[in-house]
């Protein structure tokens, strides 16, 4: 979609953006650092690949998180929900 062309342009032109979002599904693939905020709190901070796991994602919404990653984005979803 365009938003996600717009943050690839960007960021091969080398530009720094920062975004906020609750949602994993936008984060676009181009984003090479997360930081995480509980409560006001840095609880996380690195690569997608480091940040965006069950376990710190479980520790954020306190829930028993799973990631799942294809192509186009991360998702998230609690355990035992169908």
């Amino acid at each position: 979609d365009l938003f996600r062309r717009m943050f690839d342009i960007l960021s091969a032109d080398g530009v720094r953006i920062v975004m906020i979002t609750h949602e994993l599904e936008d984060i676009p693939s181009c984003v090479d650092r997360v930081i995480m905020i509980k409560e006001g709190r840095k609880i996380a901070d690195g690569s997608k690949k480091d940040v965006l796991t069950d376990a710190k994602l479980s520790e954020l919404y306190d829930s028993d998180i799973e990631v799942t990653v294809d192509e186009h984005a991360y998702h998230m979803r609690i355990r035992g929900d169908a």
